[in-house]
């Protein structure tokens, strides 16, 4: 037996298309606005200098390799002390004790160990700076490496404000001519949006470590020169 089933379909009189909403009449309607892009900047002398240095001893014992690092660093840091170098602008980054092998007949063969003991020093009177880094390669002689050397500007936010107000009026000038020009009237801000830059200079050296043959009458030469702080501000203006 079959039996036949045929679905049935209800249907009303009032039933009519939508109508879609007149685009004219809408009030998501898109405003216009005005979009300028400002920028500032200022220049400034650096005033801090950072050092990221470290000390290495080798030996076959580890005890005697230790030894050999606290002394280095001893010696180090009684230079920075006499260089005015206060306890708060010193500090150790990283100490470690590893193997030091080599490779031979297609296998690894300790030789000895190797302690390293790093330290950050941070110079705020920058005329001493060429004598503390030359005194600092005097005392660790083969064993100090100069891992970083930055020159930056301590104050930042101070200078930023500024660079960041130049670049509001920047902006409101160009505004202001360009609504002149077309003939609309600003009205209300909308949006704003700033992005600053900051560089950072790190001169380099060329060696990361010297011979402990002596210094003679030359210090090491350092150029300071001048940053370029700058700010990008973004203004959306509603026009009337």
């Amino acid at each position: 037996m079959i039996i036949a089933i045929t679905p049935v379909i209800g249907c009303t009189r009032d039933t009519s298309p939508s109508t879609p909403p007149n685009p004219v009449n809408s009030e998501y309607e898109q405003s216009r606005t005005l979009s300028i892009s400002g920028t500032g900047s200022v220049k400034v002398f650096p005033n801090l200098i950072t050092i990221s240095a470290q000390v290495t001893a080798v030996n076959k014992s580890v005890l005697a390799a230790r030894e050999e690092a606290a002394e280095t660093m001893t010696a180090l840091l009684r230079t920075l002390e006499k260089n005015q170098i206060t306890e708060e602008d010193v500090s150790t980054t990283s100490f470690r004790i590893s193997e030091r092998t080599i490779w031979r007949d297609g296998e690894s063969i300790r030789i000895g160990f190797e302690v390293t003991n790093s330290i950050q020093i941070s110079i705020t009177n920058l005329d001493l700076a060429p004598r503390i880094l030359d005194d600092m390669i005097t005392a660790g002689k083969d064993a100090i490496r100069i891992n970083s050397f930055e020159l930056t500007i301590a104050d930042k936010e101070e200078y930023l404000e500024v660079a960041r107000n130049k670049a509001v009026i920047n902006a409101k000038e160009q505004a202001e001519m360009l609504s002149t020009a077309t003939g609309v009237k600003l009205g209300h801000i909308l949006s704003i949006n700033t992005q600053a830059n900051i560089p950072t200079q790190y001169p380099r050296f060329g060696v990361a470590s010297m011979e402990a043959a002596p210094l003679g009458d030359t210090s090491t030469p350092i150029a300071f020169g001048t940053q370029n702080i700058a700010a990008t501000v973004m203004i959306v203006w509603e026009i009337e």
